[in-house]
């Protein structure tokens, strides 16, 4: 894969998109985000993303558990 290789020892901007896609294992999306996440595990290049992100990512678990458990 062509974009792979040209993350090699990048710094990426990691997006919520992406993040959530990996997260539910999105069939639509799961080969591209096995593979991007794979490479960054084996530290080919650095992920850096923001607060924004994580808080994107963490609302509707934290919202579902506080449903959950009223």
């Amino acid at each position: 894969m062509e974009w792979l290789v040209q993350l090699h020892d990048q710094i990426v901007g990691l997006d919520t998109a992406l993040l959530i896609y990996f997260i539910e294992e999105n069939p639509n999306y799961l080969d591209i985000t096995d593979v991007f996440f794979e490479a960054m595990f084996r530290g080919e290049f650095s992920v850096v993303t923001s607060v924004l992100t994580i808080t994107e990512v963490l609302v509707y678990p934290l919202l579902f558990h506080s449903e959950v458990s009223s």
